[in-house]
């Protein structure tokens, strides 16, 4: 790899941690679009590599997080415990369907297109409550808002994240 591949690839790391940072999402949506495009990865092969990009700079966030004690870990482990469920299901399941590569571009695609409606709702409930004078920000600190979390409701969503991750 020359050097001027190396100087792009960190450039686009740059600026996909900054970007997904600010709005609120995994970079992987990104690196997989850049990847392909700018230099040709085949999608699967992107997926992977963002797959693991993003589970690095996910652990350290982690990790600075559990120690300003911003994160439970009780609630951590208990929904890491149904994503590996969800991954795990997925590995059984397409060991008897086969996985093209079309049915690969067609769900990271359906994936990208919920992901940029996500933000654009986001965006616009931003928008909404800034112009409510009613509204004031507020600090947020996880172990505070522990006590009214509903667990059991993002289960089902920590297994589709497993399985489609």
């Amino acid at each position: 790899m020359d050097i001027t591949t190396v100087i792009i690839l960190f450039v686009v790391g740059l600026i996909v941690g900054t970007i997904s940072s600010i709005a609120g999402i995994g970079g992987g949506v990104f690196f997989v679009v850049f990847l392909t495009f700018l230099f040709l990865v085949p999608i699967n092969m992107a997926i992977d590599t963002s797959t693991f990009i993003i589970m690095i700079s996910s652990g350290v966030g982690f990790f600075f997080y559990l120690k300003d004690r911003r994160t439970n870990l009780k609630i951590t482990l208990i929904y890491a415990s149904f994503s590996i469920l969800g991954s795990i299901i997925s590995i059984i399941i397409f060991l008897f369907i086969e996985i093209t590569l079309m049915l690969i571009k067609v769900i990271f695609a359906s994936i990208l297109l919920l992901a940029g409606l996500n933000m654009i709702f986001k965006a616009y409930k931003t928008n909404k409550d800034s112009k409510n004078p009613s509204n004031e920000e507020q600090d947020f600190f996880f172990r505070e808002n522990v006590k009214n979390h509903k667990i059991g409701k993002g289960i089902p969503l920590f297994i589709l994240a497993g399985f489609l991750a």
